[in-house]
């Protein structure tokens, strides 16, 4: 009992710590959430040649490109025009702690649980 009651507490920090690391103001020079959320509405507005033209190049916007990632500009779309981009952060935390938590349980049917934990700290 004792040992679970560590473990759950060990597993609420390490949450815990990378949510907080996480938990940081959107860097809009570094990261293309701007991009996502602007073609999500767009798609929206049916401007659907942005699925197979290089919308954004100044250089080659005739050079053939498909967009792999259209829904997730809709999906961030709708999250920005509900919640704003705090709303934006939220759902990232929430989608990393979802991939931590598989991750860790995938590694703990594979192998010491304790050396699953160890490495996530470490990373």
């Amino acid at each position: 009992m004792r040992d679970r009651v560590l473990t759950i507490l060990l597993l609420v920090f390490l949450f815990g710590l990378f949510a907080a690391d996480l938990a940081r103001p959107i860097n809009l020079t570094a990261v293309d959430i701007g991009r996502h959320v602007k073609n999500g509405e767009l798609l929206l507005q049916g401007q659907w040649d942005l699925l197979h033209r290089n919308f954004y190049s100044f250089t080659h916007p005739d050079h053939p490109f498909i967009n792999h990632h259209w829904l997730f500009g809709v999906l961030s779309y709708g999250v920005h025009q509900c919640a704003g981009f705090t709303g934006l952060s939220v759902v990232y935390i929430g989608v990393l702690l979802g991939a931590l938590f598989f991750f860790l349980r995938a590694a703990a049917l594979r192998g010491p649980f304790a050396l699953a934990v160890f490495f996530a700290f470490l990373s």
